[in-house]
């Protein structure tokens, strides 16, 4: 439909729909997807301008250095993401971290919208159907195993 009606593409991450499920708040945000393997994808904001301003690159990490780093720092801080329900203990445990809300923990299709507006109007992650490409941070457990497979065949063992 893009294509054919020469409507451009905003390029936008699951991590930025769920940081920005959280505005107005004197915290700083942190979203987290689980990654498997006791990692989360995670990503840092902050809400100032009328926007959520991303403090760092994505990344993946395991839990435990998170939440580490962020009971480190002298911040409150809000966590977001479905990944909150499976690390639940672990987050409530540190005085500084609080758990968003149920309802915030998944991408809505209102903050999806927010930050799609945005992103247009500043001219940022605008794309065509040709040069818009998904954002891959590490290759799947699939894609490893059977590249470690691969290589133990040509290597004959």
């Amino acid at each position: 439909m893009a294509h054919v009606n020469n409507i451009p593409l905003i390029g936008i991450n699951s991590l930025e729909i769920l940081g920005a499920n959280i505005d107005f708040c004197k915290k700083k945000i942190c979203s987290i997807l689980d990654a498997q393997r006791n990692q989360v994808y995670t990503c840092k904001y902050i809400f100032e301008e009328e926007k959520n301003k991303a403090l760092e690159e994505i990344s993946i990490m395991p839990i435990d250095d998170l939440l580490g780093e962020l009971s480190a720092t002298n911040e409150e801080w809000v966590i977001v993401g479905e990944a909150v329900y499976k690390y639940k203990e672990k987050i409530e445990a540190i005085s500084n971290i609080t758990i968003s809300s149920p309802p915030n923990n998944i991408t809505k299709a209102s903050s999806l919208c927010t930050v799609a507006k945005y992103k247009f109007e500043q001219n940022t992650d605008v794309h065509n159907c040709y040069d818009i490409n998904p954002m891959y941070i590490r290759k799947s457990q699939a894609e490893e195993q059977y590249e470690e497979k691969q290589k133990r065949l040509r290597d004959g063992k």
